[in-house]
């Protein structure tokens, strides 16, 4: 398996370490789930599932995009 490195603020790492001693969990199995799930969102979504969108609604979502884009506030 390999190994990340990356910083944390010590009141971050505090809360995470009891959060992982709640849960039974090593902080490595903490964060690995943690970054899976937002894997899985960034690839699929938040709600799980591709986004299956018709032609039709890709074409009427880019419009609209470019009306709110258009529209100042």
């Amino acid at each position: 398996m390999a190994t990340v490195s990356f910083r944390i603020t010590d009141e971050l790492k505090r809360e995470l370490d009891e959060l992982s001693a709640e849960k039974g969990y090593h902080l490595s199995k903490l964060f690995r789930r943690a970054i899976e799930d937002l894997r899985d969102t960034m690839r699929h979504g938040p709600d799980g599932g591709a986004f299956d969108l018709s032609l039709k609604d890709r074409l009427i979502l880019s419009n609209q995009y470019r009306i709110l884009g258009s529209v100042s506030v």
